[in-house]
């Protein structure tokens, strides 16, 4: 009889090792219905190739006006499943939806940054928007630049 429990207690943590490995923490579960993306903007951030934005009607041409969205799809490369992450939206800022953009990895691990230019509906342009794979979060960084001089020791940011 113990060895029965014993047998029944590995096959209970085997099947809990394989459902762990078929979610990605922070990302959620597994997609397999993954809408249809054109004007998207992507970057690669290991393990993940990052998918913004882009026109979901696959009706729409270049003739068109298309609409953008603000859709986030990852793709894992370890394991070659699709992802619909959650994201959360730091300071109260808004997504805007955006078509035919680019986006890019950035120099600290774990973040991408997207320009919001071609934005639907005539929004605000100009926008810098970074996603944190870290945490899953958006945020807006400032644009303002700024000129450090170390011959005359000052910092100029305009």
């Amino acid at each position: 009889m113990s060895h029965l429990k014993n047998r029944i207690i590995v096959t209970s943590l085997l099947a809990s090792i394989v459902l762990v490995s078929t979610q990605t923490v922070g990302i959620g579960n597994i997609q397999t219905n993954v809408p249809w993306k054109a004007g998207h903007a992507s970057a690669f951030e290991f393990p993940y190739v990052i998918i913004y934005g882009g026109a979901e009607d696959s009706t729409e041409t270049m003739s068109t006006q298309s609409k953008g969205s603000t859709g986030l799809w990852i793709w894992d490369i370890r394991n070659g499943s699709w992802y619909n992450p959650t994201t959360q939206v730091q300071g109260g800022g808004t997504m805007l939806p955006q078509v035919y953009f680019k986006a890019t990895n950035l120099p600290s691990q774990g973040q991408i940054a997207a320009l919001v230019s071609n934005t639907t509906g005539g929004l605000a342009t100009g926008v810098l928007q970074k996603l944190d794979i870290n945490s899953w979060s958006w945020s807006f960084p400032t644009t303002s630049m700024c000129v450090t001089n170390p011959k005359y020791i000052y910092v100029y940011c305009y």
